[in-house]
């Protein structure tokens, strides 16, 4: 599976003036800018981590060929918009909402501290897509490479549904990055080390 963002996230964990806070910024346009830069880079970072996107966003998910039980996508997945695929003669094709089901969407009911064992909430883990009931996926060849298109949204709904070991990290990484422009490889690898209280979040396959 490979990913791509479609639709950015409407806003980011930790506002400016937050961060500025915490990282004790000078005020100025360019001083905003450098900040800005190192939130989102941080973000980035911990998203590729976690496998799984912190804020709500629209991702598209392509994948070499139709699987044997069912597709596995992002971690807080809340809902899948389309399922296309190219054919052997190259056309596009929609595959009709009603063929398949997403099995472990996200629900923000379950925004509490993760367990470290399968009764954990349905959100440490990654969303699946499988054929709805009596349906199949389609017979027909695909085309090469990566024919099969999946637009889903996912991340946590908003900034203050990010648990808050997340948005700790986030703000430390950041901070990291902005006082130490040239940083060790020693500091940069313990930087980027996910934290005890944050790598529970990472998402679990199973």
């Amino acid at each position: 599976m490979t990913s791509r963002l479609i639709t950015a996230p409407a806003e980011e964990p930790v506002d400016l003036g937050t961060f500025k806070l915490h990282a004790r910024g000078p005020d100025g346009p360019e001083e905003d800018s450098l900040l800005l830069e190192k939130l989102l880079a941080a973000r980035i970072h911990i998203e590729n981590e976690l496998e799984r996107p912190l804020i709500t966003s629209t991702w598209e998910l392509t994948y070499t060929a139709w699987p044997c039980d069912y597709f596995e996508l992002l971690g807080n997945t809340q809902s899948v918009l389309s399922v296309k695929y190219t054919d052997t003669a190259g056309a596009l094709q929609t595959l009709a909402a009603s063929n398949y089901k997403l099995v472990r969407a996200y629900d923000a009911g379950s925004d509490v501290a993760p367990l470290r064992d399968s009764s954990g909430p349905s959100d440490m883990r990654a969303g699946r897509l499988y054929c709805a009931y009596g349906q199949a996926w389609p017979a027909e060849w695909l085309d090469v490479g990566e024919p099969v298109a999946i637009q889903v949204v996912a991340g946590w709904k908003n900034a203050a549904a990010v648990p808050a070991p997340i948005v700790g990290y986030l703000e430390l990484l950041a901070a990291n990055w902005y006082r130490n422009r040239e940083i060790s490889a020693a500091a940069e690898s313990w930087a980027l080390a996910l934290p005890p209280d944050v790598s529970p979040y990472k998402i679990r396959r199973f």
